[in-house]
């Protein structure tokens, strides 16, 4: 197994491209694991960072800028007629072209013989190498704005989208709290209605005990009028009723 590099907080956000809130998420999450040293300070798997948000490349690498080619036009040499010509093919047309020389600083009279003597004669080599170096310099450099400005665009929109990303997840957040608000509040009105219901069914029962005994003690008073009335023996008095059956007799015989 290799050893598993631990980089600090400031190099993973420099290595991820996201911002401190993001990482903490992960590490919530479970998605990264963090080691803290001594002083408190957290430290992450650059393993880790790599898998997570597919990263490649060094930590601290630079952007290398593409260096303009250098591209030497060969010196004119000449013959012995007179006329203009390139260097000889070869081993030394090969080195001439990789090695830049040094041309010699000419003088007023070198420069207007040179001119006299070739103002007129241009070989076709020679005018499709000017022809082609300049081509080459023009579109490198339309060409090195270009891949610049795909590049601001790229990195423009990753972090458009590494912002929505971050604004989703707290929108997220922002609801998963309140859902857990309301279901708090949901359960603390729940057990309130419970209790209220046990106390209700509670007092339903001492009002029917209560309601029962009130009856019991009214079947079981004479009224003062009756009592009077049996006393004087207008009414025959009253017997009670039990609860054992009562056997009838047959007063027939």
């Amino acid at each position: 197994m290799g050893v598993e590099h631990f980089i600090s907080e400031t190099e993973a956000i420099a290595l991820s491209g996201v911002s401190e809130k993001t990482l903490q998420r992960f590490t919530e999450a479970g998605y990264l694991s963090i080691e803290r040293e001594s002083d408190g300070l957290r430290l992450y798997s650059e393993n880790e960072l790599r898998k997570v948000f597919s990263l490649s490349g060094e930590l601290n690498s630079t952007t290398i800028q593409a260096q303009p080619t250098r591209i030497s036009i060969p010196e004119e040499t000449e013959n012995s007629n007179g006329y203009a010509s390139l260097p000889s093919s070869g081993s030394d047309s090969a080195s001439y072209y990789s090695i830049p020389r040094k041309r010699p600083i000419a003088t007023g009279t070198d420069l207007k013989g040179k001119i006299s003597r070739v103002s007129g004669v241009t070989t076709p080599a020679t005018a499709q190498t000017a022809n082609q170096t300049r081509s080459e310099i023009s579109l490198d450099r339309t060409r090195r704005p270009l891949e610049q400005h795909v590049h601001e665009s790229e990195t423009t929109r990753l972090k458009k989208v590494i912002e929505v990303n971050e604004k989703i997840i707290q929108l997220r957040e922002e609801q998963i709290s309140e859902l857990r608000s309301e279901r708090d509040w949901l359960r603390n009105q729940v057990e309130k209605l419970e209790e209220k219901a046990s106390r209700d069914q509670v007092l339903l029962l001492s009002e029917s005990q209560i309601i029962r005994q009130f009856l019991e003690q009214q079947n079981s008073k004479k009224s003062t009028m009756r009592s009077l009335l049996e006393w004087v023996g207008v009414l025959p008095p009253e017997t009670r009723m039990t609860k054992s059956p009562v056997i009838a007799h047959d007063y027939s015989e």
